[in-house]
């Protein structure tokens, strides 16, 4: 197997033993990918987890989910869905 250079400024540390089968994984452009993922989202990550804690406190409390009031006429309305295809009403392995 052949090997090319690359020349890549990681600024990713890998803690720990990495065997061969992961260093073929973990392969330079690999980790800028990963690196380049985590600073364009990891801001967001952060918030929405923060934010999920904060829904999960609310729900805790006692305060439920409920239906956004802009759908109320979707709820209202008199509509059906189509009927279940054959071939799903009869699903054996």
């Amino acid at each position: 197997m052949e090997y090319m250079e690359v020349d890549i400024e990681l600024d990713t540390e890998i803690l720990g033993a990495v065997n061969k089968a992961q260093e073929e994984i973990l392969a330079p452009e690999a980790l800028e990918f990963a690196s380049l993922l985590h600073r364009k989202f990891n801001q967001k990550r952060v918030d929405l987890l923060n934010h999920r804690k904060l829904r999960q406190a609310e729900i805790d409390s006692g305060t439920m989910p409920d239906f956004l009031p802009e759908t109320e006429s979707i709820r209202q309305g008199d509509w059906k869905t189509a009927p279940i295809p054959d071939d799903l009403l009869d699903r054996r392995v």
